[in-house]
């Protein structure tokens, strides 16, 4: 029982995947490998990297154990959500005012 847990331990790659909205010079992908790896205290086995034009711009970073985005992409939709907040957060006030 004990060494198929290992073998399974042994088996599993760690893979870093790194989304670009555009293609990355070599050294951009070594610098954002650099540090996640530094973060994590990991060493990558395999690096997959892709390109995805819906990020629009930025980087999108994500193994087992991290994830993170900066691209226009999440930019975008967090000022969405904030307009929707402020909409109801607006609507509300109003609400309130009318009962005044």
């Amino acid at each position: 029982m004990r060494s198929s847990i290992k073998k399974k331990v042994k088996q599993h790659q760690d893979v870093l995947t790194i989304r670009s909205a555009v293609p990355l010079l070599e050294e951009e992908r070594q610098q954002i490998i650099q540090i996640v790896s530094k973060n994590t205290d990991k060493n990558y086995d395999k690096i997959v990297s892709i390109i995805d034009p819906r990020l629009i711009c930025g980087v999108s970073v994500k193994s087992d154990s991290i994830g993170f985005e900066y691209s226009g992409r999440r930019i975008i939709n967090e000022m969405v959500d904030e307009i929707k907040q402020s909409k109801e957060i607006s609507s509300m006030v109003d609400e309130i005012s009318s009962q005044s």
